[in-house]
């Protein structure tokens, strides 16, 4: 997936759940989130910091 030129991006699933987002840029860190989705858009926004590694278990 590719950004949107304002960094926003939209992510489609197959329908409400629990999903694990993870997001990487280079040079910048990677995240990981634990999301919700119910029966509506989610907007989770993700910050990422040069180097950093996010890990989630």
């Amino acid at each position: 997936m590719v950004s949107l030129a304002d960094g926003a991006y939209i992510v489609a699933v197959p329908g409400p759940g629990a999903y694990l987002l993870a997001v990487t840029a280079s040079p910048y860190g990677s995240r990981m989130a634990h999301v919700t989705v119910a029966d509506g858009p989610l907007v989770h926004d993700v910050e990422l910091t040069p180097g950093e590694v996010d890990a989630v278990s």
